[in-house]
């Protein structure tokens, strides 16, 4: 019998019976371990990801700082650029 005549007959949709798949398959070994081992991988995997976008962020402010603090050193900047007063014009 093919899953969506079952769906039929039950009056279930077929994207939730998907839906209770997908659940089932992304977490049937934590349940059938009882979960802890893998409760603690899924947390250290988390505080790594966490670390390494802390890591990005904190350089990435460092950059801001330096050009802050030294502006037109950093690549990319343009050190010969003039800001115009609210009078002045660009073109002339």
């Amino acid at each position: 019998m093919a899953l969506s005549d079952l769906c039929d007959e039950s009056g279930c949709h077929l994207a939730m019976v998907y839906r209770w798949q997908r659940a089932l398959f992304e977490n049937a070994t934590m349940a059938l371990q009882g979960g802890r081992d893998l409760e603690r991988g899924g947390d250290q995997k988390r505080i790594r990801e966490l670390e390494a976008k802390l890591a990005a962020k904190k350089e990435v402010l460092s950059e801001l700082m330096e050009e802050h603090i030294h502006p037109g050193s950093g690549n990319g900047s343009c050190p010969n650029v003039t800001l115009l007063s609210p009078e002045q014009t660009l073109c002339g």
